[in-house]
């Protein structure tokens, strides 16, 4: 095989003879690789702002469960307070 034709081949194989190359192929590789790169930061993204819903909501069923605790605390109290007061006021009458 002579160096002339090896070239030549070579040429066609990177260049293309009429029908795309390597080089074209690279180059769409070149541009999907920067796109592929913005859809990675878009996404990166998205899962930054799906990241603090998550701590959002997270925080929120915990003051909803304080809350829950801190009002069943207080509805303890009251109906001690009731269950205190009313034999309480039955006796006070009872001595008037």
């Amino acid at each position: 095989m002579d160096d002339k034709d090896t070239l030549t081949k070579l040429d066609e194989a990177v260049f293309g003879n009429g029908k795309p190359g390597i080089k074209t192929d690279l180059e769409v590789l070149k541009h999907e690789f920067c796109n592929m790169k913005d859809d990675i930061r878009d996404l990166a993204t998205s899962y930054k702002a799906l990241a603090r819903t998550q701590i959002e909501f997270d925080v929120t069923e915990k003051m909803k469960v304080n809350l829950s605790e801190k009002r069943m605390k207080m509805l303890e109290r009251v109906s001690i307070v009731f269950g205190i007061s009313i034999p309480l006021t039955a006796l006070i009458i009872s001595l008037l």
